[in-house]
């Protein structure tokens, strides 16, 4: 197997296979690994002085900590950039003089991804940080130079990522990159939206609102900075811009001028390109824009499996369908990230551009009204299923909007204990009694250890007394199970209870894990011990020195 190594004292990226470096490489990991085993990890990567695209397994991403390497992750922050990254810097001798007059400057590499925990794998070694479950993707950039690293600094000044570790952490070792940002808003952009506003004194329908701002001929150069050039790579950053919740009316249609331009649509226009782009899949995601010379199309990669293809989109990517430009960048189009977007960089590679062009993908019929600048909605559809090649296909149905409708909160409805049968409260009772003999064995403070509190890295207390049984909702509010060991490796690593699609499994009703209900006691905790006590009881999940249970038992209702 085939371990991609982060390697340190270099200016160039590592390859997978071999001691080589490369001035940048590309990696993308999909579901159907083509002439690989589709049930193992794989990973296509492209080099940029590669003459094919290859694929290979992906096992490990390694750090050596004798660099300085510095995790960005948007986990655990809501308020900064929608970033990840890993960035390697050692000091290199910048010429030949003799040691006493030497001059070191900073170089290494800059790792840009889109897997939610990697900086948790490269930090304490958790495998999770590198899962396959929706498909990824992974870019080096060589930094070669003091030049290098600064424009890289300047351009996370601008959008404010979440710093999470330096890797060695030591107050001792002067930093090579800045780990401080605020989250404060860009003023010049805040203008720059300000003066685009709306200032007629009759009102304009959400549709004209959005065609207005949404208009292919605009420029944003307040709110997508750049370009800065780091070797063949051009840069655009946008800037933090967060702001205050507002509640709206029940029934108010909110338009780009509420939520804002999404940087994909602003990096379109400023380049004057025709891009397909692929982001995360989600019902607040935006539509696609159309024009003659101007347009940014979603897709979703086609895998020839109905089941796989909506939720196998994480990776953050654009392909040009004008030019050879390829373009990756860290936000979803999702109209809640349109304030902390992130950074975005093309390039150009015939190579790679003519592999991406050709895989399959598939469009959408999206919800009406489209923003198609005069075209015709027949026309514009034909002109979609083209692009699936020869034979066109039908469009997949699709949330995709510009116009958002607010919704009335339904409140959350518990049902009174009177409305269960008896043989859900019967079970019930019996877990209950299930969870008293775990408490007094000392196996229930076990459980709750490795499953009750993942984020934060320490038991709960009988004063938490708001925590919520939810995070462990999943097979009463799916209706699925998967049998799930308690892993004791790796320091007694944690992992969630997960759900993959399966059999129905709904015995005792979820309400009765809802806190402030007569059988949940008074607290999220107890709530929590209860829920532990049926996953267990069932053999849902086990302790570590308990043989796996292969199948899953059903509650025996008491006589």
């Amino acid at each position: 197997m085939h371990h991609l190594n982060i390697v340190v004292n270099s200016q160039r990226c590592p390859d997978p296979l071999s001691d080589a470096k490369h001035e940048w490489s590309f990696y993308l990991s999909t579901k159907n690994n083509e002439a690989l085993d589709n049930s193992k990890k794989a990973i296509y990567y492209f080099h940029s002085d590669s003459t094919e695209v290859k694929v290979a397994y992906l096992d490990k991403i390694k750090g050596d900590t004798t660099s300085q390497i510095y995790l960005f992750s948007d986990e655990g922050s809501s308020v900064q950039a929608h970033h990840k990254s890993i960035i390697s810097l050692t000091r290199e001798k910048k010429d030949s003089t003799e040691e006493e007059e030497a001059v070191y400057e900073p170089v290494g590499f800059y790792i840009g991804h889109s897997f939610p925990s990697m900086h948790e794998y490269v930090r304490v070694g958790h495998e999770a940080g590198i899962s396959f479950k929706e498909s990824q993707h992974m870019f080096c950039i060589s930094l070669n130079s003091k030049s290098d690293v600064d424009t890289l600094q300047n351009i996370y000044n601008i959008i404010k990522p979440h710093f999470h570790q330096c890797i060695p952490d030591s107050p001792k070792t002067k930093l090579l990159f800045s780990d401080t940002y605020g989250n404060n808003a860009d003023a010049e952009c805040q203008s720059e939206m300000d003066g685009r506003v709306n200032t007629k004194e009759e009102e304009t329908d959400p549709l004209t609102t959005t065609k207005e701002l949404m208009d292919p001929s605009l420029r944003d150069p307040k709110c997508l900075r750049g370009p800065y050039t780091i070797g063949s790579f051009t840069f655009y950053a946008s800037p933090l811009m967060p702001k205050d919740s507002i509640k709206f009316d029940p029934g108010t249609i909110l338009t780009v001028e509420n939520f804002g331009i999404d940087a994909w649509w602003k990096l379109t226009r400023q380049l004057q390109e025709k891009l397909l782009v692929v982001t995360h899949k989600d019902q607040g995601n935006l539509g696609s824009v159309y024009s003659n010379d101007v347009s940014l199309t979603n897709f979703i990669w086609d895998y020839g499996d109905e089941k796989v293809n909506g939720d196998s989109t994480h990776e953050k990517m654009a392909i040009s369908t004008k030019t050879e430009k390829i373009c990756i960048g860290d936000g979803n189009r999702h109209y809640t990230q349109n304030v902390r977007a992130g950074f975005y960089f093309c390039f150009t590679n015939t190579i790679l551009h003519t592999y991406l062009s050709k895989k399959p993908k598939l469009f959408f019929a999206e919800e009406e009204p489209l923003l198609l600048n005069g075209k015709d909605p027949v026309e514009y559809n034909e002109e979609l299923k083209a692009l699936y090649g020869e034979g066109g296909g039908v469009l997949t149905q699709s949330k995709r909007k510009f116009l958002f409708k607010v919704k009335e909160k339904r409140a959350k409805v518990v049902r009174k204990l009177a409305d269960f049968d008896e043989e859900a409260k019967d079970a019930y009772d019996q877990v209950l009694v299930y969870k008293g003999e775990l408490e007094l064995s000392g196996e229930m403070d076990k459980l709750m250890q490795i499953y009750a509190n993942i984020k934060k890295k320490k038991p709960p207390t009988p004063a938490e007394d708001t925590m919520s049984p939810s995070r462990i909702l999943c097979p009463f509010t799916t209706g699925c199970t998967t049998p799930l060991r308690a892993d004791s490796k790796r320091g007694g690593a944690k992992k969630n209870v997960r759900c993959v699609g399966c059999s129905k499994f709904k015995l005792i009703p979820n309400e009765f894990f809802v806190l402030d209900m007569k059988y949940a006691k008074e607290s999220g905790i107890e709530a929590t011990k209860a829920m532990l006590a049926y996953f267990h009881l069932i053999k849902l999940i086990q302790l570590p020195d308990e043989k796996p249970e292969a199948l899953i038992k059903k509650v025996k209702v008491k006589e």
